[in-house]
């Protein structure tokens, strides 16, 4: 943590790695306690005991499904013998056998892959294939998680600001980048440099609902607007507010929460006016 009383950011926590998570093992450290791997959309150390060695075959089964389930909720959680328990986040992907039992990896002692089967239950937690791709749909996922724990890194079993976006774009089928910045230069989008408050403003009603803006080091979801005033939901560490000095302190939030483009950043300046990009995929 950057500081002693600090227990919300940890700077050696990046993502959350999802059951059936297929990775590549790049490297081992001396003791092969802890593995080097390629993630679809990230890479990083993860303990060697997490990991069920396979096969091709039997990776490819969870690289590219023939069919499968897709989380529609912030979690979903199934459970199994000897206390085993699998936690899916939403978008995630689970693979359907030919009966359409899901199935669910398992290592074993000796550190293999084995699936295990699990009864499918089609309801507003699972989707059969990817939901489609609209804008009702992008907002009805995002609200799933509004009020839920500001989450860096997917600590505490939920979202930061990326990991929102990513989630909730993962049900239609588009796989965003895991960070901010990623997500920001993956896609040409639209500029805001130069742009005055009029601009901008502007600029963002005209935008599609679902459409990501982006700030230094932060992701938000456009909402469209009301009383004529551009909102955005978004997974929120802190904003500014303004103190007897005539300065602005630093209010934790920690929650996903709906605002509208002018919340203040502790250095005094709304969201709005920070924005670099506004990015609408198509």
């Amino acid at each position: 943590f950057s500081k002693p009383e600090d227990h919300d950011f940890d700077n050696w926590q990046e993502t959350a790695v999802d059951p059936g998570e297929p990775v590549l093992i790049l490297h081992q450290n001396a003791k092969k306690d802890f593995s080097f791997v390629q993630m679809k959309c990230y890479r990083g150390w993860i303990e060697t005991n997490k990991i069920a060695l396979t096969n091709r075959d039997g990776w490819l089964q969870y690289v590219n499904p023939q069919d499968f389930a897709v989380v529609t909720d912030k979690l979903v959680a199934f459970k199994g013998k000897n206390n085993a328990n699998w936690l899916y986040q939403m978008g995630d992907r689970i693979p359907v056998d030919k009966d359409g039992k899901l199935i669910l990896p398992m290592r074993t002692t000796d550190g293999l892959l084995a699936n295990i089967e699990a009864n499918s239950k089609w309801d507003n937690t699972l989707h059969k294939g990817y939901l489609p791709y609209t804008t009702n749909n992008i907002v009805a996922m995002a609200f799933k998680h509004l009020g839920a724990q500001y989450g860096w890194g997917g600590l505490k079993n939920s979202v930061d600001c990326s990991g929102l976006t990513q989630d909730v774009y993962k049900t239609v089928g588009i796989q965003l980048n895991r960070n901010a910045s990623e997500q920001r230069k993956a896609f040409k989008g639209l500029d805001f440099t130069g742009m005055n408050k009029e601009q901008r403003e502007r600029t963002i009603k005209a935008l599609t609902t679902g459409s990501l803006l982006f700030s230094p080091g932060h992701v938000m979801l456009y909402l469209g607007t009301y009383n004529n005033k551009p909102y955005m939901i978004h997974s929120v560490g802190s904003y500014g507010i303004k103190n007897a000095k005539g300065g602005y302190d630093r209010k934790s939030i920690m929650h996903v929460i709906v605002s509208d483009v002018d919340l203040m950043r502790a250095n005094g300046i709304t969201l709005m006016m920070q924005m670099q990009k506004a990015n609408t995929y198509k």
